[in-house]
């Protein structure tokens, strides 16, 4: 019964695995044609951003799309059901 195993002690069938590396979770798993996002954050708390270039990041190869305060309306003025919608559209 499950009631009577206080203080007994259990093989963990993972140990090996964890410690040599070999235990694969969920992060570990690739599926293709999955697509990454990656965001650039200020380096100063508070900080007005005036400008961002992105042509270096458009130069990139595999960059789908760079979504910028610019292609976003006011959030406190647009429902979050249509933030979708306003975003810029992926080929």
């Amino acid at each position: 019964m499950g009631t009577k195993v206080i203080g007994k002690n259990f093989p963990n069938y993972y140990s090996k695995k964890q410690v040599t590396g070999k235990l694969i979770f969920g992060a570990d798993i690739e599926f293709p044609d999955t697509c990454y996002a990656k965001i650039l954050r200020s380096k100063y708390a508070h900080a007005k951003i005036k400008n961002i270039d992105t042509l270096k990041a458009r130069s990139l190869n595999g960059v789908l799309a760079i979504i910028t305060g610019k292609d976003i309306p006011s959030i406190s003025s647009v429902p979050l059901t249509k933030i979708n919608q306003l975003l810029p559209k992926i080929k």
